[in-house]
């Protein structure tokens, strides 16, 4: 299982709008969550990757695309 099939398909939304560079809050009401739920989702995302910072979650995200 490759790193990205352990995320759930809320967190894989969340982190693909992240990386089209929406605000936590305009990701929450495309989700009809608060902007609490989706920091927890991008934490998640974060911690499951093994990544140490948004930046380097919205790179590895774009690099995964090109594979």
């Amino acid at each position: 299982m490759n790193r990205i099939e352990r995320l759930s398909e809320r967190e894989k939304y969340a982190m693909e709008l992240y990386s089209q560079s929406y605000k936590p809050t305009q990701i929450a009401r495309m989700m009809d969550v608060s902007a609490g739920t989706v920091k927890t989702y991008l934490d998640r995302v974060q911690n499951k990757l093994h990544l140490t910072s948004r930046a380097e979650l919205i790179a590895y995200w774009w690099r995964r695309e090109r594979w």
